[in-house]
């Protein structure tokens, strides 16, 4: 499918293609691989770190829970194949998430870096997505909390990926009941999605808000190795002059695959009056690539929140090292409520911690059937204070 000249094949921007005999003998390769590499820092002596890292990695509740099929798959494709490659990769994803363990940060770490709405999961798109918006205007940290940025950023990115693996146990296990529906047999032929699509803001992207280089690689970094083969595609919006100059200095790091997945998007975006590649308005192509309610998704043409003196007071950034307060929060996420928002979090992460696999799933369905819901009604109008009392922010986000 073409959105308006923007490329969308299901197989490469929302789900992964079928594990084939060649594929599964591949994966077999790897896994047997991994294995030799775990096998030899057993015997080798205590100076080989990074085996002997690899080896804990491997062998801890985290690492074989990921260790499946589908994530060996991924590593196969992030490296065209090339077992040696995945291998390399596999292992270098496998020391981080030993070492920075994003999913169990503490809240109390992660909730400072939210207050902004910098980076906000919003819902899902038409294809299914999860889809994360960033705001460069909205960074709360400074150059010395780089290595905490870099954390907050990998725990969204983990909890984007979480929430797209408890949607397919929960539709699974919906099929499973209900094989008698056509509708329902219909949609369970459709692989689950396993992509996410970014939304940047950089209408007000500037040489005082850009960020520093070590952040800017460790972000591709996180997003092209430590999460392979997760993006669908990456959406530039409103992209300022100064960030022109910016992209070509470090477009070098991005890879070919990573590259074919940017969609720059700039100008009116009224219903077609601008073209995008020569095939239709920005709206047009959003509608395509996102859905109808794509700027309620997005946090597109809400007016800013300014960041008032109650909010500096609440979050404490003067007196704070390294913390500084943004001129505004994200329209998007200010219009749900950090409140709100945080309150779904801490929801979310203690029926991880109780095991509660079930619920999780159960609420990641729930929370993406309200926000498909609530974005349609929200595309007609503000919901009334009635309807918006009490609800949680899955069910608002």
């Amino acid at each position: 499918m073409e959105a308006k000249g923007i490329k969308f094949d299901p197989a490469i921007h929302r789900h992964a293609p079928a594990i084939t005999a060649d594929t599964a003998a591949s994966i077999t390769q790897l896994r047997a691989a991994l294995r030799d590499a775990c096998d030899a820092a057993n015997t080798a002596d205590a100076a080989d770190a990074e085996g002997l890292a690899l080896r804990d990695a491997v062998d801890s509740e985290d690492g074989r829970a990921f260790l499946t099929d589908v994530t060996l798959h991924r590593m196969l494709r992030a490296r065209d194949g090339d077992v040696a490659k995945a291998l390399k990769l596999l292992s270098a994803n496998l020391r981080w998430r030993a070492r920075a363990r994003v999913w169990a940060a503490p809240l109390a770490d992660l909730e400072r870096h939210q207050s902004s709405g910098k980076i906000w999961i919003s819902g899902r798109d038409r294809h299914g997505r999860v889809v994360l918006v960033f705001h460069n205007a909205c960074e709360n940290a400074t150059k010395a909390l780089t290595a905490e940025s870099m954390r907050f950023l990998g725990w969204n990115l983990d909890r984007a990926a979480r929430r797209m693996r408890e949607h397919e146990r929960c539709t699974r296990a919906s099929t499973e009941s209900e094989s008698g529906d056509d509708a329902t047999n219909a949609a369970a032929e459709l692989p689950p999605p396993q992509k996410y699509v970014i939304f940047i803001h950089l209408e007000d992207f500037s040489l005082w808000n850009a960020p520093c280089a070590k952040a800017t690689r460790e972000t591709l970094r996180l997003v092209q190795e430590s999460f392979p083969e997760r993006l669908g595609h990456c959406v530039l919006w409103q992209p300022a002059a100064y960030f022109r100059i910016f992209f070509k200095i470090f477009k070098r790091f991005i890879d070919a695959k990573t590259r074919s997945k940017l969609v720059m998007l700039h100008g009116d975006y009224e219903p077609a009056t601008r073209d995008v590649k020569r095939g239709g308005g920005v709206d047009a192509a959003m509608r395509e690539l996102v859905g109808d309610n794509w700027r309620e998704l997005c946090g597109v043409g809400r007016a800013p929140t300014p960041w008032g003196d109650a909010d500096k007071a609440r979050w404490g950034f003067a007196k704070r090292k390294g913390w500084k307060a943004p001129p505004y929060a994200s329209p998007g996420f200010a219009h749900i409520g950090h409140d709100a928002y945080w309150a779904e979090v801490v929801a979310e992460r203690a029926r991880r911690e109780a095991g509660d696999e079930a619920a999780a799933a159960d609420a990641a369905a729930a929370a993406d059937a309200a926000a498909a819901v609530v974005a349609a009604g929200d595309a007609e109008g503000a919901p009334s204070d009635e309807a918006t009392a009490g609800s949680t922010p899955a069910e608002r986000d």
